[in-house]
């Protein structure tokens, strides 16, 4: 989760998340939150289109969508990636880009 405006000549505070089972709460020293369900706008990218800058313009792109859509952001955007970036190629689709939204 990006808490900020992500630029070159920014410095933003970057949350890292990784989902657990339920069974699991409690047994991590990690500190842990429960992220209630919500309804999310998104877009699905590529290995390719994922590096800096180009990544903007895919945030870009759902925040227009958003505001055509007359939806409001509801909280900070992520990058929710699922799969091994390292082992993916160029085409493959590796995370999405999300908002959530109200």
């Amino acid at each position: 989760m990006y808490h900020g405006q992500v630029t070159e000549d920014s410095e933003v505070t970057v949350e890292v998340c990784v989902p657990i089972s339920l069974a699991q709460e409690g047994s991590t020293a990690a500190a842990m939150r429960l992220e209630p369900a919500h309804r999310e706008a998104y877009v699905r990218l590529r290995k390719a289109q994922v590096g800096f800058p180009q990544v903007q313009s895919a945030y870009a792109a759902v925040e227009r969508w958003i505001r055509s859509q007359r939806l409001q952001i509801a909280d900070s955007p992520r990058e929710v990636y699922f799969t091994d970036v390292s082992s993916a190629g160029p085409i493959d689709e590796v995370c999405g880009i999300a908002f959530p939204i109200r």
